[in-house]
């Protein structure tokens, strides 16, 4: 503790503000974490019938002769 004591005055907070910083930096990490695992997961899976539909139907709206 002793340890969390002198880097808590080092950054100006109290030992409760250390850790409570601590705290939320793991939390901010462990979802984005879980957000990038999670897109992963989907970019590496076939697109579904649904989804492919979908592209092509963009595809065909954004497929604009530019008339310049």
């Amino acid at each position: 503790m002793e340890q969390a004591d002198q880097a808590a005055r080092g950054v100006g907070l109290s030992r409760r503000g250390l850790i409570a910083e601590a705290v939320r930096d793991f939390l901010q990490r462990r979802c984005r974490t879980r957000i990038t695992s999670q897109l992963n997961q989907s970019y590496a899976s076939e697109a579904s019938p649904d989804e492919r539909r979908l592209v092509r139907k963009f595809r065909t709206k954004l497929s604009v002769v530019d008339r310049w």
